[in-house]
């Protein structure tokens, strides 16, 4: 059970009533100004318990009611510990409480709390009715609070410690029959040189031997936990595509719309600037919500050629309009050790013997993540070599040697094509908040 060291005395608790005296001063007791101050409290003592408020949290109630909490209370594992709604001090708290109830509000641990009021609710029962002027129960609410522990949670963390001793002693035991098996056995070692091969083609080029091993370790220590708690009827029957494919649908009205459908439309919904700038500050606290734009098919259609434009980087033509500026004097080359690009970016320096020049500037326009398409290309196709096992990650191709310029040249082509297609859908026009998944 956590227990926080809070003192009347303490500044976080000054600085609390001095936030609302200052308020009163100038008449402010409208809820969005006071609930500052419990705000400000409360994230103080958060963070002495290694929790995090998340404010304006957007949920869903078991009826799929759009619901909006003034603030969420997680741990390390995004598992919330408690809620909290913030009243102005004419609110009949009572009443307030009972309609975030019936609203589908969770009541497993929630502080309802007006500048001179809190109730607390634990396990949909009212454990708290304090008075705030007075310190002593102020103190008391954040302790009550933070103290609560849902009985399966309680379960949750013992089983984290447990595992966490566990982790080790069984990741080196793995370790060593990969071991073992790497020097006894032909089969599984050309199996782990192809899957070697396959994660550098499919995840990163530079991918070392050591770094894949890690990655089979992770897989083999995991694989049963997940496979028991996804092992059930509903989960398998009935997952998350079955329920957007019927949501879809039922708001469309259109029996034709298929998982592809939605999953290209979702794609290309997640390129696309508005959603991008619409959304960018639930993207940095939330799983991205998928609002239904006025066309489905206009976007399903143009971002189903995106999705394969991504897909098939590979077969697209290279930008025809690189100039290469070969070396005077120098054997060709189409090997790279380090690229560079030059300060503004329309010229980029392949190896001693060629640089390319006129590359777009809308070539970096199409980002992922936080850096362009091309600038990941860079950066990736590099010798490098590993400190831990010492060997040299050579992302050239001695059976393709011009491999990675032609790839230079496509990736401009795709980068400049998909800047086309996300500019060319709709408004997403909807404003309506209810109408996203």
């Amino acid at each position: 059970m956590l227990t926080l060291n809070i003192k009347p005395t303490h500044k976080p608790i000054r600085n609390y009533y001095a936030e609302l005296e200052e308020y009163a001063k100038i008449g402010a007791e409208h809820e969005g100004a006071v609930r500052t101050a419990f705000q400000n409290l409360l994230q103080h003592y958060c963070r002495q318990a290694d929790l995090i408020l998340v404010c304006e949290k957007t949920r869903h109630t078991k009826t799929n009611r759009r619901i909006q909490l003034d603030g969420e209370v997680v741990d390390a594992f995004n598992l919330p510990h408690g809620h909290w709604e913030a009243k102005d001090t004419h609110d009949d708290l009572p009443t307030e409480a009972q309609r975030k109830s019936e609203a589908g509000y969770p009541f497993k641990n929630i502080i309802v709390q007006s500048p001179t009021r809190a109730l607390l609710y634990q396990d949909s029962h009212l454990r708290l009715d304090v008075d705030l002027t007075d310190p002593k129960n102020l103190i008391n609410l954040l302790n009550t609070f933070f103290a609560y522990q849902e009985e399966n949670i309680v379960d949750w963390y013992a089983a984290v410690e447990e595992f966490k001793e566990k982790v080790p002693t069984l990741g080196r035991g793995v370790a060593k029959r990969i071991e073992t098996e790497m020097q006894n056995n032909p089969t599984f070692r050309q199996a782990f040189t192809d899957f070697h091969e396959q994660c550098r083609a499919a995840i990163n080029p530079n991918l070392t031997e050591a770094q894949v091993e890690e990655m089979l370790i992770q897989h083999l220590l995991t694989e049963r936990i997940f496979r028991t708690v996804f092992d059930n009827p509903d989960f398998t029957n009935r997952n998350i595509i079955d329920w957007a494919l019927t949501h879809f649908q039922r708001h469309y009205k259109d029996h034709t719309i298929t998982k592809w459908d939605i999953f290209h439309y979702t794609y290309g919904l997640l390129h696309h600037p508005e959603y991008r700038e619409r959304y960018q500050e639930n993207l940095k606290r939330d799983l991205p919500h998928i609002p239904f734009a006025e066309d489905f098919w206009m976007y399903a259609k143009a971002d189903a050629r995106l999705a394969d434009l991504h897909i098939n980087y590979e077969s697209q033509p290279e930008y025809d309009r690189l100039d290469p500026i070969e070396t005077p004097g120098m054997q060709i080359d189409w090997s790279v050790e380090r690229m560079k690009f030059s300060k503004d970016k329309t010229r980029l320096q392949y190896n001693d013997f060629l640089t390319l020049e006129g590359i777009p500037p809308e070539a970096f326009d199409y980002r992922l993540g936080n850096r362009a398409a091309l600038e990941w290309v860079v950066d990736q196709y590099r010798i490098k070599t590993d400190k831990r096992s010492g060997i040299v990650n050579d992302p050239n191709r001695a059976e393709d040697p011009e491999y990675i310029l032609r790839l230079i040249g496509q990736v401009i082509t795709v980068s400049l094509e998909t800047v086309k297609i996300i500019d060319q859908p709709p408004s997403l026009v909807s404003s309506d908040k209810n109408h996203h998944l």
